[in-house]
Formats: C-alpha cells, structure tokens, sequence
C-alpha cells in the first residue's frame, strides 16, 4: 500500500511541475578538420555573405530546411534555425557537400 501512495504523489509531482515549452531554434556545430580559404567559399557559394570587417565567417542561408550556416576558417560550421535535430543535420550536411563540391571532393555520406 505505502509503494502505491507513492507512486501517486510521484505523478502528482510531475504533474504540477509540467511546464509547456516548444522548440524555436536549435544550434549544431561541426569541424572539417581543416582549413578553409573564405573567399573561395563566398564566390563559390550562391547566396553566401563574406564580410571580414564586420564577422569572421562566410554567412550562407540555406531554404529548404531553412538554416543559417556560418562556416569559419578553422573549418568550423555552426548552424543555426532549424526546429529538428533532423532539419539541424540535413542544413549541415547540405554545407558540407557544397564545400566539398567547391573543393571537388565525394559529397558528404561518400555518395
């Protein structure tokens, strides 16, 4: 009797504590390993934003999933708006393989 008293205030807690929230933006980050030419990049890569003065990074939206990738000379990438891990990984994998196709390497996945 005493474990299922128990076991009712445990979901009682939960309960009360339940707090409604909902996923705006999630942020992935990611390594080449090696490092990058940005100006290549930004003339290469349609839409993409190189301003040295004002950020360190090549800006490059991507539409479909709608991500903002910022790529760096270290060959970090950081992608930024998705609403799933999924959305996350699909926008990353979309900027590797443009890179890599700028530097005429395998798409990413080795596809």
């Amino acid at each position: 009797m005493a474990k299922c008293a128990e076991k009712e205030q445990a979901e009682e807690r939960k309960v009360e504590h339940r707090v409604e929230y909902r996923v705006e933006n999630i942020v992935i980050s990611s390594s080449l390993e090696y490092n990058l030419d940005l100006r290549d990049l930004a003339d290469n890569l349609p839409g993409a934003t190189y301003n040295p003065v004002k950020f360190p990074g090549v800006v490059i939206p991507i539409n479909e999933p709608k991500v903002l990738a910022l790529i760096f000379s270290s060959g970090k990438i950081v992608c930024s708006g998705a609403k799933s891990i999924e959305e996350a990984e699909e926008g990353l994998a979309q900027i590797i393989d443009k890179i890599n196709q700028i530097k005429g390497e395998k798409p990413f996945g080795g596809q």
